[in-house]
């Protein structure tokens, strides 16, 4: 089926409503919830990594990469942010976000279709494409990394001294990030709901994009931005809530942020199940 122009933008307004009622129902976004408990247990041991037990484990592995001078409070918690992000990038993200992200999107296609999808069965898909769906989030981080830390060293000059030119720097990387999710937002559903393999899963989802391209990429960014804002802020005015504030601010908002993103997760993955079922 062919949509056109306004029928896309009803389309889109009908996935945001769907999405919304979603929220109310707890199988949708279940997949979500348990990446955000790993998330948060995670939060919880890096601020607390001096407890006995955690200390041993954590503390060599976190002073290799910060300063003597940050592992202490309060000056950790202006490293935490980002500490944090490397945890969930590259620990949680092959591990964690690759099983949890595709057994979503399995218990969001029974959401959409009305009918119960059983979680043993999700989990079973999402194991038996381990590898598959391993290799795809090392090609799409290689991707998104590529795009933001080069671009980011080779202007590291010219937004010295100029926070205000380096955040809209960061932003507009970040904009170019959300183009590439935007061409493999529905590799995932492709591989779980289409049991493609992954190069056809790729293709089917780059054309997919090509034929709908600003559909999915107001899918993408528009809870995205949401989220770019969050790490924009906990990590640029870290220094600056230390100093004026209470430095607890910083684990609790790291936490808030990990909630908003169940539901930012949501909408994207859920927009991307909606939008494969009916377009490709």
């Amino acid at each position: 089926m062919k949509y056109t122009a306004i029928e896309k933008i009803n389309l889109l307004a009908n996935i945001y409503a769907g999405m919304f009622g979603a929220i109310f129902r707890f199988r949708a976004w279940s997949g979500f919830f348990f990446i955000a408990l790993f998330q948060a247990m995670g939060l919880y041991a890096l601020t607390k990594f001096y407890l006995p037990g955690l200390f041993q484990i954590l503390f060599p592995v976190i002073s290799y990469f910060v300063p003597g001078i940050m592992m202490h409070y309060p000056q950790y918690y202006i490293a935490l942010p980002s500490i944090y992000s490397t945890f969930d990038n590259f620990i949680l993200g092959p591990t964690v976000w690759v099983i949890f992200s595709a057994y979503a999107v399995y218990k969001l296609e029974g959401y959409y279709r009305e009918e119960k999808a059983s979680a043993g069965e999700g989990i079973k898909k999402a194991f038996g494409a381990y590898f598959p769906l391993l290799m795809f989030w090392a090609l799409e981080t290689g991707l998104v990394l590529l795009v933001i830390a080069l671009p980011s060293k080779l202007a590291a000059g010219i937004v010295v001294g100029s926070p205000g030119r380096g955040l809209a720097m960061k932003f507009g990387l970040q904009i170019l990030a959300f183009t590439i999710s935007a061409f493999l937002v529905y590799t995932i559903p492709a591989m779980i709901l289409g049991a493609r393999c992954l190069g056809a899963a790729i293709r089917e989802s780059i054309g997919l994009c090509c034929r709908n391209f600003f559909l999915t990429f107001f899918l993408v960014s528009i809870p995205g931005v949401i989220k770019v804002i969050l790490d924009i802020l906990l990590s640029e005015f870290s220094p600056r809530i230390i100093q004026f504030l209470n430095p607890e601010i910083i684990p609790l908002a790291l936490g808030l942020q990990i909630i908003i993103g169940i539901f930012i997760n949501l909408f994207i993955y859920g927009a991307a199940v909606f939008v494969y079922r009916e377009m490709a």
